[in-house]
């Protein structure tokens, strides 16, 4: 049905203002003013897309009003009648990255979001104003495009590139793209391929052999790389294994996809690609530990130790919320025992529902902070990183005790006495957002300035 009303004899031609809709005589005429009326009233324009009889011709003018007016028609897509229109439609208007607008100025780089002096960048911010340059070829547009010509084109021809990417026809996918003359939605098309090309069926698809070519797509969507990466990301940790399991099929397969996206944006910015793997390990492991009841230690054995920082705040977290610690000490001992268990069943358990993402609780950086070691707590959530395994699980059990119900505020008083002045600055940090009533009691002095200026700074 898509395809059909790309296909549509309806030729766009140009209306002049004083045209009412009820004297339109061809379908063009009432396309271009309904949405043109589409910000005004978008109830009116609603009832008379209801009311068209043609279903290729109501297919086509949603189309036309979700690109121009995309994550506002919402309501329209309930009026299609056919299945895979009703879900594209469903789709972009649940994208918020097309919301954006497009800087006219960004010339042949990426739109630029802006890092801020002291703001605790993003992966998204990092990934957007890095630069990357996208290495596909220059094509033409293909003969097989011009069934995408008219109203609804864009639409069109990403539903034909996704299909590509689906099908691993990934020249296809270059053609087609190149084809769409709106640079929003040329990006669009783009995006739409990388998790096509990652992702290319039901829920449980995955081919992180292709990943690289899905990195590949994501840098082609100039205005929304960070958004690429960061939906590339969450699919990928979707995919990840129970932490329950002792499955290492699952686990190879997940740090294949990793390594690949990673090697691939290492040949332009090596320490972004670092930063970019390190957040998607972050977020596998926040999935699989969330979806389990009892998390084990198997998975540490088949990622490199490099990224068990991720595994120690999920599984952190995960302790804070489910074993209710006394202490700090009992918090470390509890996840040192999950971490040396490995009698897990062989696949994962039925996943229970993923815990929310955390808050933002380091947002900006005070005078000095930028020169502390950060990684990931969980999705885009920072925390300091320890010099040695039992600082950094030191810091992401006092980093989760501000963040998971009931807040433990005996392991953030044991984190303001702890001898790591990074684990004090933690919770120095985190009880300046949770705290407001002083439950723990303020140091009068700490060795460590970071730690005062999170008390004394407003």
């Amino acid at each position: 049905m898509l395809l059909a009303s790309c296909q549509s004899e309806v030729p766009p031609s140009a209306v002049a203002p004083e045209v009412a809709y009820e004297d339109c005589a061809d379908a063009a005429c009432r396309h271009t003013l309904l949405v043109a009326d589409w910000s005004d009233d978008p109830a009116a324009v609603t009832a008379r897309v209801r009311e068209l009889t043609d279903p290729v011709e109501q297919v086509a003018v949603i189309s036309v009003l979700t690109e121009t007016w995309p994550g506002t028609t919402l309501e329209l897509c309930g009026v299609l009648q056919d299945g895979n229109a009703e879900q594209l439609c469903l789709r972009t208007n649940n994208r918020p990255h097309l919301r954006l607008a497009v800087p006219t100025d960004a010339g042949d780089g990426p739109a630029p979001r802006e890092v801020t002096s002291n703001g605790v960048p993003t992966i998204i911010q990092l990934v957007q104003s890095a630069g990357l340059k996208a290495d596909l070829p220059e094509v033409e547009p293909t003969p097989r495009v011009k069934a995408c010509e008219g109203l609804g084109e864009a639409t069109c021809l990403q539903g034909a590139a996704s299909e590509a990417a689906r099908s691993g026809r990934l020249a296809d996918v270059v053609s087609l793209c190149a084809a769409v003359d709106d640079e929003r939605w040329r990006d669009e098309c783009h995006f739409l391929a990388a998790e096509a090309t990652l992702m290319p069926g039901n829920p449980t698809s995955f081919r992180p052999e292709l990943a690289q070519d899905a990195a590949r797509f994501c840098l082609a969507a100039s205005s929304s790389q960070g958004h690429c990466i960061s939906h590339l990301s969450a699919e990928i940790a979707r995919r990840a294994p129970s932490a329950d399991a002792t499955d290492a099929q699952g686990w190879v397969a997940t740090a294949q996809a990793i390594d690949s996206i990673g090697a691939y944006l290492r040949l332009q910015d090596p320490d972004l690609a670092a930063r970019v793997e390190e957040r998607m390990w972050t977020e596998a492991f926040w999935f699989t530990v969330s979806r389990s009841d009892d998390p084990i230690g198997s998975s540490l054995d088949h990622v490199p130790e490099v990224w068990h920082p991720a595994w120690r705040a999920a599984l952190g977290a995960w302790v804070m919320r489910n074993a209710e610690p006394a202490s700090l000490d009992d918090a470390a001992a509890a996840v040192a025992s999950r971490a040396s268990r490995r009698d897990g069943v062989a696949k994962a358990t039925v996943p229970r529902a993923v815990r929310p993402r955390p808050a933002l609780l380091w947002r900006r950086f005070l005078p000095g902070e930028s020169e502390i070691p950060r990684t990931f707590f969980a999705y885009e959530a920072q925390r300091a990183r320890g010099d040695d395994p039992d600082e950094d699980l030191a810091i992401a059990l006092v980093e989760a005790a501000g963040h998971e119900e009931p807040i433990s505020y005996d392991v953030l008083s044991d984190g303001l006495a702890h001898p790591s002045g990074r684990v004090r600055w933690t919770a120095a940090r985190v009880l300046m957002h949770i705290d407001p009533e002083e439950r723990v009691p303020r140091p009068d002095n700490d060795p460590d300035p970071l730690v005062m200026g999170r008390f004394t700074t407003p």
